[in-house]
């Protein structure tokens, strides 16, 4: 899209915002992953959103990629039946290119390439997602080229003992149990509070292959637990741990020799992942005046094993420790805000490979890397710009420098709304994985020791437009943010396969490019309707090529209803994924590559509080029993029921 055609639109849209009535003031969120203070999102000039757990209707446990659908930007790929590998791409980057964090806590897994499998969260108790999109290295390091996704549990306010119990059951024998239980003092000499959470899914699951025969499940136990406690007036220290356990049923694709009649295609076998995920984390906060003090320390451990026929045949072992110190100033000078922020992090990482048929492919790893990093923030009337910058150093590959630049400004405010427009430049680096740096099996896929990490270069410019008027006697708010984006990718790293077919990954020359479009926009008509859309234009190519699992356009249309004095609430969501291609791996073919046909998914769920302490809920997931594939040769589920109740012990 020329930029002439962007700027006319975004010059209509501020001609709406002049020309709409005012109403009453709106109560701006409050985000804490754009920067290193809580900041409302007038002041935010990167492109980000939120989404709340029940978007869709009140439900006992969210599948966060189910969830994820609804923003813009993002790709969601899922290979087969609940629980099998799913995949993040955002703005067109890779897998391995999303941050996350988890209550802050970074939980990408170095031994799957640094990336995160969201199966790991089908059955998540959170509250809301926030989406940052494009580079964020300068204030995060690795990983975080696409854009960072924070998912945030659910906190309980309110002092005293509380607690929960909820039951999901549907087809496919699917079956949810969960118990939550916390409490928080009232003493106001030492404030304090913790909860548990365990949750335990199971389920037939459908069969992995679409020729198949057999049922391919899933089971999942996922314990989470924090504890916080101010241990002086202005100090406070707060512990996380959380541990998923799962047990992943799947088939494999036919590459037996000789080739048969299915030679390429996922057909039935007896395949299981059973996989493992644990962090711990420790922070310990200190105000003082005007500044505050922060020192973190992250464990986590990651473990998978690859099963044929019950016998383990390989697996991966990844621990990260990550030490984190860094301290704020906060300044106010005359009519302006600022604050600065600087910290050191320190991160070591072990990596180990098990092969059970070849002892070469046996053999462990690690590395370590350091960084410094630095962030500026300046508010002043309806101006507001963030500055970051780091530098790390790393022990096996190249040492990287990255900065980031954000600006927004509100053209206009009313009493019903704002015109606002944001800016952001940033880079992003991501560090080659253990077997890109040692190797798989050095007979025949070799490690590269001299790679460079990749590294993207992006920019946005964006238009945020609010406004408030009146519709059958109802105070209607009116939300729409329009944004380009354009990005590359240096240092691509790919396997290469010479005369003889050994493997060995290279950082390649060609540059990939992304750019796109995103909008999204909402009306709420007073306490009862809420109208939802988002629309994502994308064009991800590499050396002119488009780049597989990356729809051209896709959306979400979703209409909700508050009923019962808001004890009920019905939605109605319609979710659409354009073509895409992806890779095939058919030798009796001349192409290498396949379309994925354009699918579209309707969802609707609707809950109902029968008492001030029991909530009911039911949801129909693709209610047209659409066929469709999420990735070439994988199965997905048709038209699916699921029934809940959750009690309350307030």
């Amino acid at each position: 899209m020329a930029f002439p055609r962007v700027f006319r639109v975004l010059n209509f849209l501020w001609l709406i915002g002049l020309a709409t009535p005012s109403a009453a003031a709106e109560i701006e969120e409050v985000l804490v992953t754009a920067n290193h203070q809580p900041q409302t999102l007038s002041q935010i000039g990167s492109a980000i959103s939120r989404i709340e757990a029940n978007e869709l209707s009140e439900r006992t446990n969210t599948n966060v990629a189910d969830l994820l659908r609804n923003a813009v930007g993002i790709s969601v790929n899922q290979s087969g039946p609940l629980g099998a590998l799913t995949q993040i791409r955002m703005r067109g980057a890779e897998a391995n290119h999303t941050l996350v964090l988890i209550d802050g806590v970074r939980v990408n897994d170095i031994s799957l390439g640094s990336e995160f499998n969201f199966a790991y969260l089908a059955h998540a108790d959170i509250s809301h997602v926030e989406i940052l999109r494009g580079p964020q290295s300068a204030r995060y390091g690795s990983d975080a080229i696409g854009g960072v996704i924070g998912i945030f549990t659910r906190q309980n306010d309110s002092t005293g003992w509380h607690g929960e119990a909820n039951l999901g059951i549907g087809q496919f024998n699917t079956q949810e149990l969960g118990t939550r239980i916390g409490f928080r003092s009232d003493d106001p000499q030492r404030d304090w509070d913790a909860h548990l959470n365990i949750s335990r899914l199971t389920t037939d699951g459908i069969d992995a292959s679409p020729i198949g025969a057999e049922l391919d499940g899933f089971r999942s136990t996922n314990v989470s637990a924090q504890a916080r406690i101010e241990l002086a007036k202005d100090a406070s220290l707060r512990v996380v741990l959380r541990r998923v356990s799962s047990q992943s049923e799947g088939d494999k694709q036919d590459f037996d020799f000789p080739t048969t009649a299915t030679q390429g295609l996922i057909v039935d076998a007896e395949e299981r992942v059973d996989g493992q995920q644990q962090h711990l984390h420790a922070a310990y906060v200190q105000n003082i005046g005007n500044w505050t003090h922060h020192a973190g320390l992250t464990q986590s451990k990651n473990s998978t094993n690859y099963l044929t026929n019950s016998t383990v045949a390989s697996g991966l072992r990844g621990e990260r420790l990550l030490l984190d110190l860094h301290t704020t100033r906060r300044l106010e000078l005359g009519n302006t805000q600022q604050s600065i922020n600087v910290g050191v992090q320190s991160e070591q990482r072990d990596f180990e490979n098990i092969y059970a048929g070849i002892a070469a492919a046996n053999y462990t790893a690690d590395d370590s890397q350091n960084a410094l990093f630095a962030e500026y923030l300046f508010s002043y009337s309806n101006t507001s710009l963030a500055l970051s910058m780091r530098r790390d150093w790393n022990q096996r590959f190249a040492d990287a420098t990255t900065a980031r630049g954000t600006l927004s400004h509100v053209l206009r405010r009313s009493q019903g709304g704002q015109s606002r427009l944001h800016f952001s430049f940033g880079q992003g680096i991501t560090h080659p994985s253990f077997f890109e740096l040692f190797g798989f099996i050095p007979s025949t896929f070799i490690g590269s020791p001299s790679l460079l990490p990749e590294q993207s270069t992006s920019y946005d410019v964006g238009w945020s437009q609010s406004w408030s008027s009146t519709f059958a006697d109802q105070n209607t708010q009116w939300d729409l943010d329009l944004t380009y984006f354009s990005a590359d990718l240096r240092n691509e790293i790919a396997t290469v396969y010479d005369a003889n077919f050994m493997a060995q990954p290279i950082n390649l020359d060609t540059d990939s490019e992304r750019s796109g479009v995103e909008l999204a926009a909402s009306v709420a008509i007073g306490p009862t309707w809420q109208l939802a859309a988002a629309y994502t234009r994308l064009k991800a190519q590499e050396n002119g090529a488009e780049e597989v699992r990356r729809p051209r356009h896709s959306g979400q249309l979703r209409l909700s209803k508050n009923f019962a004095d808001t004890r009920g609430r019905a939605s109605i969501q319609l979710l659409q994924n354009g073509r895409s291609k992806d890779n095939e791996f058919i030798y009796a073919t001349t192409a290498t590559q396949v379309n994925l046909p354009s699918y579209t998914l309707i969802n609707i769920g609707i809950s109902f509080e029968l008492r001030p302490n029991l909530m009911l809920s039911a949801r129909v997931d693709n209610l047209t029993d659409a066929s469709y594939q999420q990735v070439f040769g994988y199965n997905t589920a048709g038209r699916s029921i699921r029934v809940g109740a959750k009690l309350s012990l307030d």
